[in-house]
């Protein structure tokens, strides 16, 4: 993202258009959702993501397509030396006719560890009660 901001300021091109990838379903779930309530540190980061690009910017790429995956998973030299997808990146880039499916749940699980919670808050109240009242 910042990648993205810093390329248009340098290069002078301001009303160009950008497309974000990312391979993590979670995140993109965060994005697209407007009515979220998220902890402090994961709601600045999407505030922000959203302050300079639209979620309709985002997109969803898949392991198999995604080459910084070679790296993080594990791979040889020699395996990255015969990799199309590592010097020329995924074959969709240069025909965007073959997206990656786009389709994936965006419902965000209930039990998700950065939604804030609502607190629930109980009263109970208790009649004051006098030392006649007792004997």
């Amino acid at each position: 993202m910042e990648l993205g901001l810093k390329l248009q300021t340098e290069l002078s091109y301001e009303q160009c258009k950008i497309t974000y990838w990312s391979d993590s379903i979670t995140v993109l779930r965060y994005i697209k959702c407007e009515s979220l309530r998220l902890k402090r540190f994961v709601d600045n980061k999407i505030c922000f993501i959203r302050n300079y690009s639209s979620p309709n910017d985002w997109f969803y790429v898949p392991t198999n397509c995604n080459p910084a995956d070679l790296i993080s998973r594990g791979t040889t030299v020699c395996n990255l030396i015969g990799s199309n997808i590592w010097f020329s990146g995924p074959e969709f880039l240069t025909n965007m006719n073959n997206y990656p499916d786009q389709f994936f749940d965006r419902n965000i699980p209930e039990k998700d560890d950065e939604l804030k919670r609502t607190p629930i808050t109980l009263t109970t109240s208790i009649d004051a009660l006098t030392l006649t009242d007792l004997v």
